[in-house]
């Protein structure tokens, strides 16, 4: 209807589902495909001692399971396999989430209370960051791969001044038939 000929995927990192279904689109249509994705941090600038990266959230738990208070930066969508796979998830859990009574709800059906959670909306500063990790006693910080744009750096930055490791979720990997990290570079493929 629209005589559409290109596709731009600009989902969020962690959206496999959606970048999966429109390339399969994209693909059955003939169409041609483009990932945008937010540029990715280079964990080897910072201390490795405090950068724990994981495949998973399943890894993430598992990696977690040996800290005693969880400071958790993931959203809500996948909150349940730390609540499932952590013993004494109401005593252990800390939770940052957008302040949604929609997020809470869920939470709360979780079993979680009100002391597990911090609903506050970013961007958050390094400075933040640390007083919120200090604040709550974090031993460990959990984070998505999630980019600059995600906030990913000042919350390492905020983890290694305080001495507390970064146990970060990497990106799903898919196998994208174009990808620009670079929003330039996008515009002049587009250009073409």
């Amino acid at each position: 209807k629209y005589e559409i000929n290109l596709i731009i995927d600009a989902t969020h990192p962690f959206a496999r589902e959606v970048s999966g279904n429109v390339i399969q689109v994209s693909r059955e249509l003939s169409l041609e495909y483009v990932r945008y994705e937010r540029e990715e941090i280079d964990l080897t600038i910072y201390p490795q001692e405090y950068i724990l990266p994981v495949s998973s959230y399943k890894a993430a738990v598992k990696t977690a399971r040996s800290f005693n208070k969880i400071f958790l930066t993931i959203g809500s969508n996948n909150l349940y396999y730390f609540v499932e796979g952590i013993e004494n998830p109401a005593s252990r859990l800390i939770v940052r989430i957008l302040p949604s009574s929609k997020y809470m709800r869920k939470i709360k059906k979780m079993g979680l209370t009100p002391d597990n959670i911090v609903a506050i909306k970013g961007p958050f500063s390094r400075e933040l960051n640390q007083v919120l990790l200090k604040d709550y006693g974090a031993e460990v910080l959990v984070s998505k791969a999630s980019g600059k744009t995600g906030g990913l750096d000042t919350k390492i930055k905020a983890a290694v001044a305080l001495g507390i490791p970064v146990i970060i979720i990497k990106r799903p990997d898919l196998d994208y038939p174009r990808k620009f990290q670079n929003i330039e570079s996008l515009i002049k493929f587009c250009s073409k």
